[in-house]
């Protein structure tokens, strides 16, 4: 049997997709070194490489309902692990363009304007991006609750669904939105502050 070819795979994802926990920690191990070893490769960083490997393990879970047991669950995970490298390099393209965007102003044309234009294009892509990444029922109640307005009984009747469950949703949502742009909270907190 080859290193990349978990026993009884098949079986562990039908499992898995029953949210058999045991299955799960089989995956993770078997997985998570090749996982972890692609992102440091494409991205030279420890840290960032674990994040990103525990997302696509997240993701794994979150997902578990979706997986078809006939087809190798590596195909997922390096799918899912490409994604998340995709994702970080956009990030860190973004944060290079807002600085040398700075650094092409002379110090005395960098103005609060032009600073504050430069961060509120970097927050919003990156407000959009992360959006986009939500799961596909959170980021549905998201938008109808933070960008459209509704209330939560009127998101209920929309996606005919209990308001109990459109609040783990906004909730679930929430703490995925707080987690990923965390790294822009001084540059929220500074906007926010500079417009007081």
């Amino acid at each position: 049997m080859e290193r990349n070819q978990l026993p009884d795979e098949a079986k562990l994802v039908a499992r898995l997709r029953e949210g058999d926990d045991a299955a799960f920690r089989a995956i993770y191990d078997f997985y998570w070194h090749d996982q972890y070893r692609l992102a440091l490769y494409k991205l030279g960083s420890r840290e960032t490489a674990e994040e990103l490997t525990q997302e696509v393990f997240t993701s794994l879970w979150q997902r578990r309902h979706q997986l078809d047991p006939t087809q190798p669950i590596a195909y997922y995970l390096f799918g899912a692990m490409k994604n998340q490298v995709l994702n970080a390099w956009r990030k860190n393209n973004s944060r290079e363009k807002y600085l040398h965007a700075l650094s092409q102003q002379p110090d005395n044309l960098v103005t609060d304007n032009t600073l504050e234009t430069v961060i509120s294009a970097d927050l919003y892509r990156a407000l959009l991006q992360q959006v986009d990444a939500l799961p596909d029922k959170c980021r549905e109640v998201f938008v109808l609750s933070r960008i459209k307005g509704y209330t939560v009984q009127q998101i209920a009747d929309e996606l005919h669904i209990s308001p109990k469950t459109v609040n783990n949703h906004l909730v679930k949502a929430l703490r995925l939105m707080r987690l990923h742009l965390k790294d822009y909270m001084p540059l929220l907190v500074w906007l926010m502050w500079e417009r007081k």
